[in-house]
């Protein structure tokens, strides 16, 4: 994974995707691109249904492209930055630059098909879920986006 020379370009990995023998598009993120994954675990059902929380994170706040991911999993592609390679906010993975992700493709309706630019909406997520850990005298979590609160 490590070696560029290993990778093959955009075209080649649609022609192998269209052979038939594979399942998705394998993405590096690295140091030299603006990108970082959002793997949203456990929300996604067989009839597409989302659950709540997360259709709310992926249409309000996150608004970018966002794809199913096996077996129940969603993918949001933003455009931003931050320290760490990795981080963990409960069932939501960030993955920056040295990690690897296998791309479906299978987009989710009514989401954009672009990567959007989305620094202050990362941020905003982050911080959510860093006070949430630091309250502890409430058990809900609670994120604050746009045009409602989400309590759980």
């Amino acid at each position: 994974m490590q070696d560029p020379n290993s990778w093959g370009t955009y075209t080649q990995a649609l022609h192998a995707l269209n052979s038939g023998r594979y399942q998705g598009i394998g993405f590096v993120f690295t140091n030299n691109d603006p990108f970082i994954a959002i793997h949203l675990a456990h929300c996604a059902h067989d009839n597409h249904k989302i659950n709540y929380i997360e259709n709310a994170l992926v249409k309000n706040l996150l608004q970018s492209y966002t794809e199913y991911a096996d077996p129940d999993n969603l993918h949001v592609l933003i455009k931003a930055s931050m320290l760490e390679a990795a981080r963990q906010l409960n069932t939501i993975t960030l993955l920056n630059s040295g990690h690897a992700l296998s791309l479906t493709l299978r987009h989710v309706p009514d989401t954009p098909l672009s990567i959007a630019e989305r620094q202050s909406e990362l941020d905003t997520l982050i911080s959510q879920f860093e006070n949430q850990a630091k309250s502890k005298d409430t058990p809900v979590w609670q994120m604050q986006l746009p045009y409602f609160t989400l309590a759980v």
